[in-house]
């Protein structure tokens, strides 16, 4: 049943019924045992030449031009497959080494603005170390240089998370200028202090307590002598407690200040001094002294609650945030390297597969035109060579498969090889007629002969009886 179904296509061209004749034949194949039998390789072999077959004939149906011409379309989709395989690794490729470029740009903008910012704390120490103008000029520049940092960073970053921390960044530097400006209010205040409002008060006192000892009794000479040089050195320990950035410093103040404050009260409480009242222009002055160094030693403390709680604080926290980006900045980038080393090896492997997938699509495709155009030409070949080489057989035809110039070429060839047999039968038959007129004509030649004979021999006979 399956030979008649493959026939009735052969002769047919029913793509319903051989579809339908090839599916049976595959499903009996798949069940019969892994011992064959003649007519089960029988009927494999005849499906597979019929499959082959049906596909040469799908070729030989075009004709040989629009096959080369096909043949060099799907070398050309193989190049452009291949090629664009090619082109979009590129492109993967290229975004990913934008990317890392863009990555290694906001790592240098990163490292650039802490690195300004690891000058400009610095010189915040400086500044608080010798509180000198020059280094208050110093912080402006160094503050310029990472506000122009800070500035490319805003401008740089694209991505969520450091733009987040650049945030936070920016509101721990506003916070950070707050606790800069306090400070410097705070040291200017000081210096005033420091600078003129001590320096006037221990001369205050100086002169109170000389003023002092002149309205004292000459038999309290010597103790007022005492009294004003303890007054002196009160009023330049005081100055060096001013001029002192520590809070403790007051303390060495305020002993020798209320020794000074009791022995004055003593002296004048007692029976040597009538007048109680010469004392309060010192004591006054005394107390002057003494609330410029408190407001001194207040100052301080300020000073300090603004650099523990504001500088040293802050800034630390804006080196942690930019360590922040810049660790992210280093997990990106090795991220987006492994991820770049996997896309290239992908991209790799599709370019392969493309040009290997490519290469045996078109070796295929030669093939089946090659056998498609070689496959006629051979059998035309022994066709001819069969009638040249052989007996001659006029009655052989080449078979005509497709609708090529091969079929074209098969068609003239069988046309003219049946007009030579016509011919040859002509000339057969006049042969034919020849050599039977050349049979009778010797018949007659030879009846003739015998008639002359027997003539001959009667006129012997003749002759003879006349003798």
């Amino acid at each position: 049943l399956i030979g008649c179904d493959l026939s009735v296509w052969s002769e047919t061209r029913n793509p319903q019924r051989y579809a339908f004749s090839l599916a049976v034949s595959e499903r009996l194949i798949a069940r019969i045992p892994k011992e064959k039998s003649p007519v089960v390789e029988f009927v494999q072999s005849s499906t597979r030449k019929h499959v082959l077959s049906r596909r040469s004939d799908m070729l030989q149906r075009i004709s040989i031009a629009q096959r080369l011409g096909l043949a060099f379309t799907g070398a050309v989709l193989v190049l452009l497959t291949v090629a664009g395989v090619s082109l979009s690794s590129n492109r993967s490729g290229a975004r990913a080494l934008e990317h890392m470029v863009e990555i290694a740009n906001d790592q240098a903008i990163g490292t650039r603005a802490a690195h300004a910012l690891g000058m400009l704390r610095l010189q915040v120490k400086n500044y608080l170390l010798s509180n000198a103008e020059v280094d208050i000029s110093a912080f402006d520049d160094r503050r310029a240089d990472f506000e122009q940092a800070l500035a490319e960073a805003n401008g740089a970053f694209q991505n969520a998370e450091r733009r987040a921390l650049l945030g936070k960044i920016n509101m721990a530097y506003e916070g950070y200028l707050d606790a800069w400006g306090e400070v410097l209010e705070v040291i200017s205040r000081r210096n005033t202090l420091r600078q003129s409002t001590v320096p006037q008060a221990a001369e205050q006192l100086g002169d109170a307590t000389s003023v002092m000892v002149a309205e004292l009794p000459r038999v309290a000479e010597e103790e007022a002598r005492a009294i004003l040089k303890e007054a002196g050195a009160v009023g330049r320990l005081a100055q060096q407690v001013a001029d002192s950035r520590g809070r403790l410093a007051l303390a060495r103040f305020e002993d020798p200040a209320a020794n000074l404050s009791a022995r004055v009260e003593r002296l004048v409480g007692s029976y040597l001094v009538a007048d109680k009242t010469i004392s309060a222009p010192m004591l006054a002055a005394l107390d002057a002294l003494r609330a410029a160094l408190v407001e001194v030693d207040a100052l301080n403390g300020r000073r300090d609650t603004a650099v523990l709680d504001g500088l040293d604080r802050i800034g630390p926290e804006i080196n942690a945030l930019f360590d922040d980006i810049v660790a992210g900045l280093d997990r990106e980038r090795r991220a987006l390297s492994q991820q770049t080393d996997a896309s290239l090896d992908q991209a790799m492997q599709a370019t392969i597969l493309a040009t290997l997938i490519g290469l045996l699509g078109a070796v295929s495709m030669a093939l089946l035109i090659t056998r498609s155009i070689v496959g006629p030409l051979n059998r035309l070949q022994r066709r001819l060579a069969d009638i040249a080489e052989g007996e001659g057989d006029l009655t052989a035809r080449v078979p005509i498969e497709g609708r090529d110039e091969l079929a074209a070429l098969s068609t003239s060839f069988n046309a003219f090889v049946e007009k030579i047999q016509a011919l040859v039968r002509e000339v057969q038959a006049a042969a034919e007629m020849v050599a039977s007129a050349s049979t009778q004509i010797a018949t007659a030649s030879e009846q003739t002969s015998r008639g002359m004979h027997d003539q001959s021999v009667q006129i012997e006979q003749i002759a003879t009886a006349i003798e």
